[in-house]
């Protein structure tokens, strides 16, 4: 029992500091990254884009602005719930698959490649909302992992001849 207390207290004080100070740490330093990737398309545009290009400009662009302030909104459960509207509306999914066209055919590389880079900054962001209970899901991992070979080698016994079995743990009287 004391060791449960200890192991919960220290699981308890790793999701305080990841949460507290590591997660922090990292949106901070992933929200650089996106004013970073908005410099750089801004640079595009002021050197000039080709019409067709306006308008993918301002979806990356408008999408790096909705990111600035939400990267700790970024949790698994969102995506999927975004990813549950887009496959359920249809003018949603018609919407974005448009826009989606826009910036993969636009002509400027720098459009292409700041988007690309501001989907590993928001997967990213993702990993780390969800790295605190990455401590909660190891153990449960390895219970889960463990409960398969218990459960195989509890077969392999069971059919072990009772010579051997006596062997190697002898009944108790």
């Amino acid at each position: 029992m004391k060791a449960l207390i200890i192991i919960g207290f220290a699981i308890a004080t790793w999701h305080f500091i990841y949460e507290g100070i590591v997660a922090p740490s990292i949106r901070l330093h992933l929200r650089n990254e996106l004013f970073k990737l908005r410099d750089e398309l801004r640079a595009a545009k002021h050197d000039g884009l080709a019409a067709d290009d306006e308008a993918a400009f301002w979806f990356v662009h408008d999408g790096i602005n909705n990111f600035l302030n939400r990267l700790s909104a970024l949790t698994i459960d969102r995506s999927r719930r975004l990813h549950h509207i887009y496959m359920t509306d249809e003018e949603v999914r018609a919407t974005l698959e448009k826009h989606l066209q826009k910036v993969l055919n636009a002509q400027n590389a720098t459009i292409r490649s700041v988007f690309d880079r501001t989907n590993d900054v928001i997967g990213k962001a993702m990993v780390t909302n969800f790295g605190g209970w990455f401590i909660y899901i190891i153990p449960l991992a390895i219970v889960i992992a463990l409960a398969g070979s218990i459960g195989k080698a509890a077969k392999g016994m069971l059919l072990v001849p009772t010579a051997a079995l006596d062997k190697l743990m002898p009944a108790h009287k």
